[in-house]
């Protein structure tokens, strides 16, 4: 992908994003532009690990937060999400298209309460 597609496809998915946080947009469109940019096997698989990586600090957060009497084993929660969502936060600056479409299904499903998106 040269750089003038990088900028259409990041604008989009950053018109994306707005459109889902401040009205009705149907998933379809997601699942349109998740098609259309992320077919090719290995940003599916860029997309399945960083899921992985927001998944893994998003347990770890609810760990410390059910961790919160002991104090060692909360410490000790806080410090693995530190680095949990360092790597994933890594992996973001690395691939932003990623991060995008990453956080254009999580607002998607989160506002129509999918729990699951499937972008195949």
């Amino acid at each position: 992908m040269d750089d003038k597609q990088f900028e259409k496809v990041h604008s989009e998915l950053y018109k994306l994003r707005q459109a889902v946080k401040l009205g009705p947009l149907h998933s379809l469109a997601v699942i349109e532009l998740a098609r259309e940019f992320y077919s090719e096997p290995q940003r599916r698989a860029y997309l399945e690990d960083y899921s992985g990586m927001r998944r893994e600090a998003d347990n770890l957060k609810l760990a410390h937060t059910k961790a919160a009497r002991d104090t060692q084993e909360r410490d000790d929660a806080w410090t693995a999400y530190a680095a949990a969502y360092e790597r994933a936060k890594e992996f973001a600056a690395k691939h932003p298209l990623i991060h995008e479409l990453y956080e254009a299904r999580r607002e998607l499903c989160n506002r129509d309460h999918l729990g699951r998106f499937d972008y195949q």
